[in-house]
Order: C-alpha cells, then structure tokens, then sequence
C-alpha cells in the first residue's frame, strides 16, 4: 500500500506546473528590520492592506524598549504597485516571549492577533489573542485580550485561530479548542464553551470557522492502533441546547500511521481542504446537499511542506510549500489552483525572484481581488536586495498578468478532453481556434514521452493507444502560454 501512495504522490507533485502568468510585482520589508524576526511568517490581504506579523521582533511601535520576542504585526496599504508601512501593532502589556503576531485573523472592523507565550506572573505560556477595532481614522486600536477559561501554564492558547461572524474558534497545544462569541449587550467576546471530540480532547488542534460551522483538525489521533494518523471533526451549534456538538467526523481516505492528516485545515465556500503533513498532500472534501456531509472529492499535492498554509478566493486558491526545493534548497513554493467542473487544477507554481536556501517562501499565503501575497520568513535581504540581517523576513505580491490584457488567453477555460480514462485515443476540444497548438505527454518520471504540434485547429485526436496502461501528464500549449494540464489514465 504504501508503494502505491509513493507512486501517486509523485505523479500529482509533477502534474503541478511551472509554467505560469503569475508575475512578482513588489517585494516588501518593513521601515525597520532587524534579524531573526520572522517578518511574513503570516500574511493577510484585504482590499487595499497587506497585514503581516514578525512574532520575533524586540521593539514597540516607535522601535524602542527592546523586549525579546515580545513580537509584532505591521499594516501596509497600496499606492498603485507600491505598499507602504502604515501602522506597527504591539500589545499593550508586552512581554518577553510573548510572540504576539504569530497568527492573526480579520473579521471586518476586527483584527485578533495572538500572543501564545504570553504569561501571567509566574504561570508562563498561557497565551492570549488581543482584539483590536479600526477607528474612524483608519487607525488599529486594542479594545480587548481573550484569555483561556483556565489559566494554566504552558497552554499556549491562541496556537491556532480562526473567526467567522460572531464566533471565533482559538487552539491550544496543551488545553482544548476554546469558542467564543461576541455580546452586543458588552461589546465584547466571551467565552462560550471547550470542544471536545469522541476521542476525547482537542489538544494542538488547527481550525477553521465558516457559515456556522467549527472545523477542528486534529493530526495526532491514533485511530484503529494506528499512531498519528489524525482526524477531523465538524461541529454545529444545537438551536436547543446553545452546545456545539460533532455533525461528522472525518478520517484521511486511507488509514495509516505517522501522516497527521488535520495537521492544517482550511474551509471555503462548500470545500473543506485539510492537511495530511508528512505526505505533502491536501485531501479536498465538498459538501454534499444530498447526504448532509462532506465527501471526498480529490487530493492535491506537491512540493515537503506542501498544505502549511492556504487561501482562497471564489475558485483561484493558494497553498504554501514552505519546504520546496523550488530551484534551491528549501526556498519554498506557493501553488495556484483554479476551480474546473469541481475540481481543483493546477495553473501556476511561484517563487520569489531573489531565492536562496531557506528563505520558507510559501510559509503563509493569502489572495484577494485577485492579487497572491506570499510570506518568506526567513529572508534575508531588504526590499532593495540589499542589508543582510538573518532571518528578517519579506512579503512578496503577485498579479495573474493573463488578466491584464485584452488580448490574453485565461488559462484553462474551454479546454476539454475526454474520455479520460481512455483507451486508445483522446479528444482535445480548445474552446477556440488557435493559430499554433503544442501537445506534450509525460510519464510519472517527468520524461516527455510524446510531443505533436498543430496550426489553425480547435479540435485535435490525439493518438496513445500504444501508451502502457497508468497515469501521465498532458500539457497543452499555444506558442509561450500553457493552456491547460491535466492528468491522464491509460487503462
């Protein structure tokens, strides 16, 4: 079994493509740097603000009283292709260790940054998430800190985050998954109830909030004997009781030790995206009007660190790779997918322009209006390429030039092939005329194995009945523009 999963997980990390229109368009830094900050480890776009944290950084707002990994989060706005550093975020009561701005998340005029270390007195890493509401000036202000129900030392509350309208979901490693809900009457979020799961706690879970639904990845559930295999749990509130309680629970397709399914899950629109971390694969699960529940749809892959982080935006969505070696080692990648006749497909795999080993580009990802942010961590050069500091950190932005001219072609759209699987020969309907075609299939290896070239069609037969039975990979282009990818079962 595990030969077989080997072998799929190599052909889908090849059936990704390089070939992109996904351009950098900015790389950015903050005013001040400064090593080992960790600067982009998350990133946030939302309209016209890129909001990013360095959790390692010593120093307030006015880049003073150094206080060691009290941490902090960074606002930038658009002026054309240029993003500029309008507002340096810290805790109010900052703490060493605190590594306030390791995670954060928006919720209209709200932004929840946690701080997971920080402690009270001597009973260390509690952790806390800070809530801070924009004012008529467009300015950050702290307006409240949620604190665990228990204060017990060493939970790091605020691990992980995830909010949606009124609820807000905060992981720890050592406690359960905490919900909160905001109080018209106060103003204020409080604390609702602990999730539990059949298994017992919800330890070190991941969550994902979305349309009155809790998601909780748990990716150290042993199941049937098996260690570490993981499992998610989807939770609704019950309009009787007021109590969240477990809809469905769900296992990875196939059941197998030490793969931490759950490890990062990620909810949007019907989908359900959620991380199995030591097999670089996301398993991709849609909800299903008829039977009430999310079903398996399909798994996508890449390069180590593939699922760390994912966005979306209606049907473009982003996965970090922080892990890849794209072209250096552990430079990290960020694949695009686009939705098609309900699956996701590949269009694009990005990397900064500037580099080198152990940047963790892909670390965290976000999209909006169209535009991809990318964080690299560890960077080490500033936005000039220029002032080496280890680990400072950097943001990249990235725009789909496809979309910037009239004349270009939109990837993918219109291209159908069938049948698929096949027996003998497949047919390639290009939506349009195309003055010059390339077909080009590959083996699981990544060998060209066949390459056929045409003029003025928008159909094409393609021959492979002398193909072995298994998988391969089609790619169609029209001169430099990839068209489409896709897989391909020779039966």
């Amino acid at each position: 079994m595990m030969k077989k999963i080997t072998f799929l997980l190599v052909f889908i990390s090849f059936f990704h493509t390089t070939a992109q229109t996904w351009e950098q368009i900015a790389k950015v830094t903050p005013e001040n740097r400064y090593a080992d900050d960790y600067f982009g480890f998350r990133v946030l776009i939302k309209n016209d603000s890129i909001i990013t944290g360095a959790y390692r950084n010593d120093y307030n707002a006015n880049e003073a009283y150094d206080i060691n990994n009290a941490g902090s989060v960074y606002i930038f706005s658009s002026q054309g292709d240029e993003w500029t550093q309008e507002q340096k975020l810290v805790a109010s009561d900052r703490q060493v260790y605190n590594e306030f701005g390791r995670e954060f998340e928006l919720s209209g005029n709200n932004l929840f940054i946690t701080a997971r270390r920080r402690s009270i007195g001597s009973t260390y890493d509690i952790g806390a998430v800070y809530v801070f509401k924009k004012d008529v000036s467009g300015n950050w202000i702290e307006n409240q800190i949620i604190e665990p129900n228990t204060l017990s030392q060493y939970t790091y509350f605020g691990n992980k985050i995830s909010v949606d309208q009124n609820f807000l979901a905060v992981g720890s490693e050592s406690e359960n998954v905490s919900v909160f809900k905001f109080n018209n009457s106060s103003s204020s979020w409080e604390f609702e109830q602990e999730l539990v799961s059949a298994n017992g706690n919800t330890y070190d879970s991941d969550v994902s909030v979305l349309s009155g639904k809790i998601f909780v990845g748990k990716r150290y559930q042993e199941i049937n004997g098996f260690p570490e295999v993981g499992q998610v749990y989807i939770y609704e509130e019950n309009g009787t009781t007021n109590e969240w309680e477990i809809v469905q629970t769900i296992n990875p397709p196939t059941i197998q030790e030490d793969i931490e399914f759950g490890a990062t899950i990620f909810s949007h629109n019907d989908f359900l995206f959620v991380q199995a971390a030591n097999l670089h694969t996301v398993y991709v699960y849609q909800w299903d009007n008829s039977s009430g529940l999310y079903e398996y749809n399909q798994e996508i892959s890449g390069g180590s660190g593939f699922g760390v982080d994912m966005a979306a935006e209606e049907n473009t969505l982003v996965v970090g790779s922080y892990l890849t070696n794209n072209g250096t080692y552990i430079g990290g990648s960020a694949y695009i997918y686009k939705l098609e006749n309900g699956l996701w497909e590949s269009v694009a795999e990005i990397a900064n322009e500037d580099q080198e080993a152990y940047d963790y580009f892909g670390s965290g990802v976000s999209i909006d209006n169209g535009t991809v942010v990318v964080g690299a961590p560890f960077e080490d050069l500033d936005s000039s390429g220029n002032d080496y500091l280890a680990k400072a950190g950097a943001f990249y932005v990235f725009e789909d030039t496809s979309t910037m001219s009239n004349n270009s072609i939109n990837v993918s759209v219109g291209v159908k092939i069938f049948p698929n699987p096949f027996l003998g020969s497949i047919a390639v309907e290009l939506g349009r005329n195309f003055p010059k075609v390339e077909l080009n299939v590959y083996n699981i290896s990544g060998s060209e194995i066949l390459s056929k070239h045409y003029a003025n069609v928008n159909q094409v037969d393609l021959e492979l009945s002398d193909l072995a039975s298994g998988f391969y990979v089609l790619k169609i282009y029209s001169g430099n523009t990839l068209l489409k990818t896709t897989k391909l079962l020779k039966q």
